[in-house]
Protein backbone atom coordinates (compact mmCIF):
# COMPACT_ATOMS: atom_id res chain seq x y z
CA UNK A 1 0.00 0.00 0.00
CA UNK A 2 1.48 3.02 -0.98
CA UNK A 3 2.47 5.79 1.71
CA UNK A 4 -0.56 8.25 0.19
CA UNK A 5 -2.85 5.80 0.66
CA UNK A 6 -2.28 4.87 4.53
CA UNK A 7 -2.08 8.81 5.37
CA UNK A 8 -5.50 9.02 3.66
CA UNK A 9 -6.65 6.10 5.74
CA UNK A 10 -5.80 7.25 9.27
CA UNK A 11 -7.15 10.74 8.63
CA UNK A 12 -10.53 8.72 7.78
CA UNK A 13 -10.09 7.18 11.05
CA UNK A 14 -9.40 10.17 13.45
CA UNK A 15 -12.00 11.61 11.73
CA UNK A 16 -14.69 9.00 12.46
CA UNK A 17 -13.69 8.51 16.09
CA UNK A 18 -13.93 12.60 16.49
CA UNK A 19 -17.50 12.22 14.93
CA UNK A 20 -18.74 9.30 17.58
CA UNK A 21 -17.39 11.23 20.47
CA UNK A 22 -19.18 13.91 19.81
CA UNK A 23 -21.98 11.83 18.88
CA UNK A 24 -21.75 9.99 22.44
CA UNK A 25 -21.51 13.38 24.19
CA UNK A 26 -24.71 14.64 22.36
CA UNK A 27 -26.32 11.65 23.31
CA UNK A 28 -25.31 11.83 26.90
CA UNK A 29 -26.66 15.35 27.05
CA UNK A 30 -30.19 14.48 25.29
CA UNK A 31 -30.68 11.33 28.26
CA UNK A 32 -29.92 13.74 30.92
CA UNK A 33 -32.29 16.45 29.79
CA UNK A 34 -35.14 13.34 29.62
CA UNK A 35 -34.19 12.07 32.77
CA UNK A 36 -35.33 15.50 33.94
CA UNK A 37 -38.41 16.13 32.40
CA UNK A 38 -41.71 15.02 33.52
CA UNK A 39 -40.59 11.83 34.43
CA UNK A 40 -38.70 13.45 37.42
CA UNK A 41 -35.49 13.19 38.99
CA UNK A 42 -32.86 11.00 37.98
CA UNK A 43 -30.54 9.07 40.77
CA UNK A 44 -29.60 5.99 40.95
CA UNK A 45 -29.23 4.50 43.95
CA UNK A 46 -27.14 1.49 45.00
CA UNK A 47 -27.53 -0.43 48.17
CA UNK A 48 -24.26 0.56 48.92
CA UNK A 49 -25.12 4.45 48.76
CA UNK A 50 -27.67 5.70 51.71
CA UNK A 51 -27.20 9.05 50.50
CA UNK A 52 -28.66 8.46 47.57
CA UNK A 53 -31.79 6.15 48.60
CA UNK A 54 -32.31 8.86 51.18
CA UNK A 55 -32.49 11.69 48.79
CA UNK A 56 -34.56 9.66 46.27
CA UNK A 57 -37.19 9.13 49.29
CA UNK A 58 -37.61 12.82 50.15
CA UNK A 59 -40.37 14.79 48.68
CA UNK A 60 -38.54 17.68 48.55
CA UNK A 61 -36.36 16.47 46.11
CA UNK A 62 -38.88 15.30 43.83
CA UNK A 63 -40.10 18.58 43.50
CA UNK A 64 -36.65 20.11 42.88
CA UNK A 65 -36.41 22.01 39.05
CA UNK A 66 -33.01 22.17 37.89
CA UNK A 67 -34.43 24.94 35.49
CA UNK A 68 -36.10 27.34 37.98
CA UNK A 69 -33.70 27.15 41.05
CA UNK A 70 -30.27 25.96 41.14
CA UNK A 71 -29.94 25.35 44.55
CA UNK A 72 -32.50 23.65 47.15
CA UNK A 73 -32.31 22.66 50.74
CA UNK A 74 -32.98 19.46 51.75
CA UNK A 75 -33.28 17.72 55.47
CA UNK A 76 -32.38 14.11 55.77
CA UNK A 77 -34.30 12.35 58.26
CA UNK A 78 -34.35 9.73 60.51
CA UNK A 79 -30.88 7.75 61.58
CA UNK A 80 -29.09 8.74 58.58
CA UNK A 81 -28.83 12.67 59.77
CA UNK A 82 -27.24 10.52 62.94
CA UNK A 83 -25.12 8.63 60.43
CA UNK A 84 -23.86 11.42 58.21
CA UNK A 85 -22.99 13.33 61.41
CA UNK A 86 -19.57 16.09 61.45
CA UNK A 87 -16.79 13.69 62.92
CA UNK A 88 -15.73 16.20 65.59
CA UNK A 89 -14.34 15.79 69.46
CA UNK A 90 -17.44 15.53 70.95
CA UNK A 91 -18.24 11.77 72.85
CA UNK A 92 -21.38 11.52 69.69
CA UNK A 93 -18.90 10.38 67.68
CA UNK A 94 -15.72 9.17 68.84
CA UNK A 95 -17.70 7.39 71.84
CA UNK A 96 -18.82 8.19 75.31
CA UNK A 97 -16.49 7.30 78.94
CA UNK A 98 -13.65 9.87 77.08
CA UNK A 99 -10.96 12.28 79.05
CA UNK A 100 -12.09 15.95 77.68
CA UNK A 101 -9.20 15.07 75.25
CA UNK A 102 -11.52 12.05 73.43
CA UNK A 103 -10.43 9.11 71.83
CA UNK A 104 -9.26 10.78 68.82
CA UNK A 105 -7.73 13.47 70.37
CA UNK A 106 -5.57 12.54 73.00
CA UNK A 107 -4.83 14.92 75.83
CA UNK A 108 -1.84 16.37 77.17
CA UNK A 109 -1.15 13.67 80.15
CA UNK A 110 1.03 15.45 82.26
CA UNK A 111 3.11 13.11 84.95
CA UNK A 112 2.13 12.64 88.51
CA UNK A 113 -0.75 13.74 90.76
CA UNK A 114 -1.97 17.27 91.74
CA UNK A 115 -2.71 17.67 95.32
CA UNK A 116 -2.49 20.35 98.06
CA UNK A 117 -0.37 21.69 99.78
CA UNK A 118 0.76 20.12 103.07
CA UNK A 119 1.27 22.20 106.07
CA UNK A 120 4.84 22.19 107.03
CA UNK A 121 6.13 20.51 110.09
CA UNK A 122 7.67 22.70 112.41
CA UNK A 123 6.86 21.59 115.78
CA UNK A 124 9.45 18.45 116.38
CA UNK A 125 12.08 20.21 114.99
CA UNK A 126 11.74 22.83 117.76
CA UNK A 127 12.46 19.52 120.25
CA UNK A 128 15.31 17.86 121.03
CA UNK A 129 15.40 14.24 119.66
CA UNK A 130 15.93 10.78 120.18
CA UNK A 131 15.33 6.83 119.83
CA UNK A 132 14.47 3.77 122.17
CA UNK A 133 14.25 -0.19 122.06
CA UNK A 134 11.66 0.26 125.11
CA UNK A 135 8.36 0.78 124.94
CA UNK A 136 8.41 3.54 127.55
CA UNK A 137 10.52 6.51 128.67
CA UNK A 138 11.09 7.21 132.77
CA UNK A 139 13.47 9.33 134.13
CA UNK A 140 13.38 10.74 138.00
CA UNK A 141 12.20 14.48 138.28
CA UNK A 142 13.40 16.27 141.39
CA UNK A 143 9.97 17.57 143.39
CA UNK A 144 11.44 19.34 146.36
CA UNK A 145 14.37 21.00 147.22
CA UNK A 146 14.16 21.87 150.91
CA UNK A 147 17.63 24.33 151.12
CA UNK A 148 19.35 24.63 154.28
CA UNK A 149 22.13 26.25 153.45
CA UNK A 150 22.99 29.05 155.60
CA UNK A 151 26.13 30.94 157.24
CA UNK A 152 27.04 29.19 160.49
CA UNK A 153 28.59 29.81 163.99
CA UNK A 154 31.27 28.05 165.05
CA UNK A 155 30.01 24.60 167.20
CA UNK A 156 26.75 24.69 166.50
CA UNK A 157 24.69 22.01 164.54
CA UNK A 158 24.75 22.55 160.66
CA UNK A 159 21.48 23.47 158.60
CA UNK A 160 19.63 21.07 157.06
CA UNK A 161 18.92 20.15 153.67
CA UNK A 162 16.53 17.52 151.80
CA UNK A 163 15.89 16.65 148.44
CA UNK A 164 12.66 14.48 147.23
CA UNK A 165 11.93 12.77 143.55
CA UNK A 166 9.60 10.98 141.85
CA UNK A 167 9.27 8.78 138.82
CA UNK A 168 7.67 10.33 135.74
CA UNK A 169 7.23 8.43 132.72
CA UNK A 170 6.27 8.69 128.87
CA UNK A 171 4.30 5.66 126.73
CA UNK A 172 5.56 5.09 123.36
CA UNK A 173 2.43 5.32 121.42
CA UNK A 174 1.77 3.68 118.15
CA UNK A 175 -0.04 5.93 115.42
CA UNK A 176 -0.83 4.42 111.71
CA UNK A 177 -3.30 3.48 109.27
CA UNK A 178 -3.52 2.08 105.97
CA UNK A 179 -4.92 2.21 102.53
CA UNK A 180 -6.55 -1.12 100.18
CA UNK A 181 -5.80 -1.20 96.44
CA UNK A 182 -5.98 -3.73 93.96
CA UNK A 183 -2.91 -5.83 93.15
CA UNK A 184 -3.67 -5.16 89.35
CA UNK A 185 -4.06 -1.15 89.51
CA UNK A 186 -0.26 -1.19 91.55
CA UNK A 187 1.17 -3.57 88.97
CA UNK A 188 -0.11 -1.52 85.89
CA UNK A 189 0.98 2.17 87.80
CA UNK A 190 3.94 1.30 89.10
CA UNK A 191 4.67 4.72 90.80
CA UNK A 192 1.14 4.59 92.69
CA UNK A 193 2.51 2.48 95.42
CA UNK A 194 5.41 4.83 96.13
CA UNK A 195 2.43 7.67 95.63
CA UNK A 196 0.41 6.19 98.61
CA UNK A 197 3.41 5.39 100.56
CA UNK A 198 4.49 8.92 100.48
CA UNK A 199 0.78 10.66 101.09
CA UNK A 200 0.36 8.33 103.55
CA UNK A 201 3.52 9.01 105.84
CA UNK A 202 2.40 12.99 105.10
CA UNK A 203 -0.99 11.95 106.62
CA UNK A 204 0.83 10.53 109.66
CA UNK A 205 3.07 13.62 110.19
CA UNK A 206 0.11 15.63 110.48
CA UNK A 207 -1.26 13.59 113.18
CA UNK A 208 1.79 13.29 114.99
CA UNK A 209 2.49 16.99 115.48
CA UNK A 210 -1.24 17.70 116.53
CA UNK A 211 -0.66 14.97 119.45
CA UNK A 212 2.99 16.41 119.94
CA UNK A 213 1.39 19.83 120.70
CA UNK A 214 -1.92 18.67 122.24
CA UNK A 215 -2.41 15.09 123.20
CA UNK A 216 -4.77 14.24 125.94
CA UNK A 217 -2.59 11.34 126.92
CA UNK A 218 -5.34 9.40 127.54
CA UNK A 219 -4.01 6.06 125.88
CA UNK A 220 -3.35 5.32 122.90
CA UNK A 221 -2.82 9.73 122.79
CA UNK A 222 0.55 10.99 123.42
CA UNK A 223 0.47 13.58 126.35
CA UNK A 224 1.11 17.13 124.17
CA UNK A 225 3.08 20.21 125.00
CA UNK A 226 -0.40 22.39 125.80
CA UNK A 227 -1.93 20.03 127.91
CA UNK A 228 1.26 19.88 130.18
CA UNK A 229 1.99 23.94 129.76
CA UNK A 230 2.25 26.11 132.39
CA UNK A 231 -0.90 28.94 131.75
CA UNK A 232 0.04 32.65 131.21
CA UNK A 233 0.11 34.71 134.22
CA UNK A 234 -1.78 37.57 133.49
CA UNK A 235 -0.61 39.32 136.66
CA UNK A 236 2.11 39.90 134.82
CA UNK A 237 0.32 42.06 132.39
CA UNK A 238 0.48 46.12 132.83
CA UNK A 239 -2.54 48.58 132.61
CA UNK A 240 -0.45 50.11 130.29
CA UNK A 241 0.67 46.76 128.22
CA UNK A 242 -2.86 47.27 126.74
CA UNK A 243 -4.01 44.45 123.78
CA UNK A 244 -0.33 45.07 122.03
CA UNK A 245 0.38 41.08 121.30
CA UNK A 246 4.08 42.41 121.46
CA UNK A 247 3.37 43.09 125.08
CA UNK A 248 1.94 39.91 125.77
CA UNK A 249 4.25 38.10 124.40
CA UNK A 250 7.30 40.01 126.34
CA UNK A 251 5.23 39.53 129.33
CA UNK A 252 5.54 35.38 128.79
CA UNK A 253 9.24 35.14 128.30
CA UNK A 254 9.12 37.23 131.29
CA UNK A 255 6.87 34.17 132.88
CA UNK A 256 9.47 31.32 131.55
CA UNK A 257 12.40 33.43 132.56
CA UNK A 258 11.34 33.40 136.20
CA UNK A 259 11.69 29.66 135.96
CA UNK A 260 15.28 30.43 135.57
CA UNK A 261 14.80 28.70 132.17
CA UNK A 262 15.31 31.15 129.25
CA UNK A 263 12.70 30.65 126.47
CA UNK A 264 14.09 30.00 122.53
CA UNK A 265 11.37 30.10 120.56
CA UNK A 266 7.79 31.18 119.80
CA UNK A 267 4.92 29.26 118.38
CA UNK A 268 1.84 31.77 116.70
CA UNK A 269 -0.79 31.19 114.08
CA UNK A 270 0.31 33.45 110.79
CA UNK A 271 -2.85 35.23 110.68
CA UNK A 272 -1.50 36.48 114.43
CA UNK A 273 2.27 37.43 112.29
CA UNK A 274 0.72 39.05 109.78
CA UNK A 275 -1.59 41.05 112.34
CA UNK A 276 1.60 42.00 114.07
CA UNK A 277 3.63 42.86 110.49
CA UNK A 278 0.97 45.39 110.02
CA UNK A 279 1.06 47.26 113.38
CA UNK A 280 1.43 50.93 112.55
CA UNK A 281 2.77 53.58 114.76
CA UNK A 282 0.14 55.69 116.62
CA UNK A 283 -1.75 57.59 114.01
CA UNK A 284 1.10 58.57 111.79
CA UNK A 285 0.11 55.10 109.32
CA UNK A 286 4.24 54.02 109.65
CA UNK A 287 4.36 50.82 110.27
CA UNK A 288 6.15 49.54 113.37
CA UNK A 289 8.66 47.41 110.86
CA UNK A 290 9.58 48.38 107.43
CA UNK A 291 7.47 46.37 104.82
CA UNK A 292 11.29 46.08 102.60
CA UNK A 293 12.81 44.45 106.06
CA UNK A 294 10.31 42.32 107.34
CA UNK A 295 8.80 41.60 111.08
CA UNK A 296 7.88 38.42 110.72
CA UNK A 297 10.63 36.03 111.69
CA UNK A 298 11.25 37.24 115.16
CA UNK A 299 9.79 39.04 118.54
CA UNK A 300 11.94 40.00 121.21
CA UNK A 301 14.84 38.38 119.44
CA UNK A 302 13.48 35.51 119.50
CA UNK A 303 12.52 33.23 116.52
CA UNK A 304 9.16 33.26 115.68
CA UNK A 305 7.76 29.47 114.19
CA UNK A 306 4.67 29.76 112.24
CA UNK A 307 2.28 26.85 111.86
CA UNK A 308 -1.66 26.69 111.46
CA UNK A 309 -1.41 23.67 113.96
CA UNK A 310 -1.86 26.33 116.75
CA UNK A 311 -5.63 28.64 117.49
CA UNK A 312 -5.20 32.02 116.16
CA UNK A 313 -5.48 33.46 119.61
CA UNK A 314 -3.35 31.44 121.43
CA UNK A 315 0.75 31.02 121.76
CA UNK A 316 3.27 29.49 123.20
CA UNK A 317 6.26 30.84 124.83
CA UNK A 318 8.81 28.44 125.58
CA UNK A 319 11.79 26.57 126.01
CA UNK A 320 11.97 23.94 123.61
CA UNK A 321 14.74 22.40 125.13
CA UNK A 322 12.93 21.49 128.43
CA UNK A 323 10.64 18.54 125.79
CA UNK A 324 12.55 15.29 124.04
CA UNK A 325 10.96 13.21 121.43
CA UNK A 326 11.69 9.81 121.11
CA UNK A 327 11.57 7.16 118.14
CA UNK A 328 10.67 3.77 118.64
CA UNK A 329 9.97 2.62 114.74
CA UNK A 330 10.44 5.67 112.47
CA UNK A 331 7.45 6.09 109.57
CA UNK A 332 7.39 2.83 107.66
CA UNK A 333 5.22 1.71 104.89
CA UNK A 334 4.45 -2.21 104.43
CA UNK A 335 2.50 -3.68 102.05
CA UNK A 336 1.20 -7.05 102.43
CA UNK A 337 -1.81 -9.05 101.00
CA UNK A 338 -2.38 -11.36 103.63
CA UNK A 339 -5.27 -9.93 105.10
CA UNK A 340 -8.75 -11.59 105.58
CA UNK A 341 -9.48 -13.02 102.20
CA UNK A 342 -7.55 -10.19 100.18
CA UNK A 343 -5.27 -12.84 98.35
CA UNK A 344 -8.10 -14.43 96.65
CA UNK A 345 -9.59 -10.93 95.27
CA UNK A 346 -6.35 -9.62 94.59
CA UNK A 347 -6.25 -7.02 96.85
CA UNK A 348 -3.02 -5.45 98.87
CA UNK A 349 -2.64 -3.59 102.08
CA UNK A 350 -0.48 -0.21 102.62
CA UNK A 351 -0.23 0.23 106.26
CA UNK A 352 1.36 2.79 107.57
CA UNK A 353 2.85 2.81 110.89
CA UNK A 354 5.39 4.62 113.35
CA UNK A 355 5.81 4.59 116.98
CA UNK A 356 7.00 7.49 119.32
CA UNK A 357 7.13 9.04 122.92
CA UNK A 358 7.16 12.68 123.67
CA UNK A 359 8.74 13.50 127.11
CA UNK A 360 8.73 17.37 128.37
CA UNK A 361 10.70 17.42 131.65
CA UNK A 362 9.82 20.75 132.84
CA UNK A 363 6.44 21.76 132.13
CA UNK A 364 6.91 25.46 133.66
CA UNK A 365 9.34 26.35 130.50
CA UNK A 366 6.27 26.28 128.06
CA UNK A 367 3.82 29.11 128.95
CA UNK A 368 0.15 28.82 126.55
CA UNK A 369 -2.00 31.95 126.94
CA UNK A 370 -4.51 33.80 124.68
CA UNK A 371 -3.82 37.04 122.93
CA UNK A 372 -7.70 38.41 124.89
CA UNK A 373 -7.69 41.77 125.32
CA UNK A 374 -6.02 43.12 129.04
CA UNK A 375 -7.99 45.54 130.97
CA UNK A 376 -6.65 47.68 133.86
Amino acid sequence: MSTDLMAAVERVGTQFRTTADELSTRIGELEKRAARSEGGNYLVAANDNPVCAALLANRDFGKFDVESRRHQRIELQGGLSEAMASITSAPATVGNNTSPGTSLVPAHRLPGIVYAPERELTLRDLMASGTTISSAIEWAEETTFTNGAAPQTEGETKGSSDLKFELRSARVQTLAHTFTASKQIVDDAPALAAYIGNRGVAGLKRVEEAQLLSGNGTNPNLHGVIPQSTAFNTALVKASDGSDPYARLRRAIQQVRLTERRANGILLHPNVVADMDLLRRDDSGQYWFAPDAGASGVAWRLPIVQSTIIDEDEFIVADWTAAQVFDRQQATVEISSEHADYFARNLIMLRIEERLALAVYEPTAFVHGEFAAVSG
